[in-house]
């Protein structure tokens, strides 16, 4: 509709004159109401026009996302602003996909943006809630792979997670922590930490998988991230060299 061209595409004055003749707020034809295009093309000034017309911060599209879900994506600091906005005329930070589960400080955490997770964590988010996969936020951010020049990042980001709380020792639904995850992203750094808050190094998965193969995997296509790193700083803790013979497991 012209509501939704105008709010995606930041024509401001437009779309205060529609609103002002009628055009309803939370109209959404395509499945996506005018608050979701504007956060998804990171329009915060016609965000907040949007919500100072009664648009509702919580409204989920035909995807079964929140407009705070779509905040929490690339481009971070237009967005960031549009999060803001968002929870400041009632957004529900703890809202979840409908089809993954996921909340938006998930969704921040997995594509390692700081200052959303802190926003959220500021605007009461928990920690310890799982998605249908049974990953935490934390899970999220170790989950994702990355490149060299994004370790910080997302060190910054598990860090800000574990001050509040995050659970290291948390297993998804197929029995892995975030250390697996970490092991398999070859990030030492994401590793030592969880290490050092007492994860488990010797955690088998359902997979009958303990964080040293995850970073064994890894070497093959990380060499750029020192994956001998994270093997190094499992080893500090005391992780056990197996390998598999006929289904057996035993010591080398």
């Amino acid at each position: 509709t012209p509501l939704h061209i105008t709010a995606s595409r930041g024509f401001g004055d437009c779309l205060r004159h529609l609103l002002c003749h009628g055009a309803e707020v939370d109209f959404a034809p395509g499945g996506k109401t005018a608050l979701h295009e504007a956060c998804e093309h990171s329009q915060a000034d016609c965000v907040r026009l949007l919500l100072s017309y009664g648009a509702n911060p919580n409204s989920v599209s035909e995807d079964g996302y929140t407009p705070l879900h779509l905040c929490s994506a690339q481009c971070p600091r237009p967005l960031l602003l549009c999060a803001e906005h968002l929870l400041d005329f009632g957004g529900q930070v703890g809202k979840r996909t409908e089809d993954k589960g996921d909340s938006a400080l998930h969704v921040a955490a997995r594509f390692g943006l700081e200052e959303h997770v802190r926003l959220y964590l500021g605007r009461g988010a928990r920690v310890d809630l799982t998605n249908e996969s049974g990953e935490t936020p934390l899970h999220a951010a170790c989950s994702q792979p990355h490149s060299e020049g994004d370790m910080e990042r997302y060190h910054t980001v598990c860090r800000a997670l574990m001050d509040r709380g995050a659970p290291a020792c948390a297993m998804d639904g197929e029995s892995r922590s975030p250390l697996h995850l970490a092991c398999r992203n070859a990030n030492h750094r994401v590793v030592t930490l969880l290490l050092q808050a007492g994860a488990d190094v010797n955690l088998m998965d359902y997979g009958a998988n303990a964080p040293m193969h995850y970073a064994l995997q890894a070497v093959a296509y990380t060499l750029p991230l020192q994956p001998e790193r994270s093997v190094k700083a499992l080893l500090n803790y005391g992780a056990i060299l197996t390998v598999s013979v006929c289904s057996d497991c035993q010591c080398v």
